[in-house]
């Protein structure tokens, strides 16, 4: 989120746009521990797959939004927001500390050799 909050303000006299996005808490196996050998693990890993099913976004759902937050003709000019089920909402306050950023940015440069 930081970077790319930056990405919009170092871009913004360009033709170039940087958002940012939660794409909801997503039912994947990311979200389950591997147990294929134990059968009562997989019955609990079953379990689990089920209950997310019903409280999460599947995985085309969630990546929906973000090719459309990349896409979009609406957002060809939208830049540095933040956006969750399809809609612009405030960032989180870390992104309020310009100093704290700003300092992310730099490093993030040094390290990967961009001075």
């Amino acid at each position: 989120m930081i970077i790319s909050q930056i990405f919009a303000e170092e871009l913004k006299l360009s033709n170039i746009t940087s958002n940012y996005l939660h794409p909801g808490m997503t039912s994947t196996d990311f979200l389950v521990s591997d147990a294929e050998n134990d059968p009562f693990g997989r019955f609990k890993r079953n379990a689990t797959l089920e209950v997310l099913k019903c409280t999460t976004k599947d995985v085309k759902t969630a990546a929906h939004m973000q090719v459309f937050v990349a896409t979009s003709p609406t957002l060809k000019k939208v830049t540095g927001k933040y956006f969750a089920d399809y809609v612009v909402h405030r960032p989180p306050s870390v992104l309020e500390d310009k100093v704290f950023c700003r300092a992310i940015w730099e490093e993030s440069k040094r390290l990967v050799g961009l001075r």
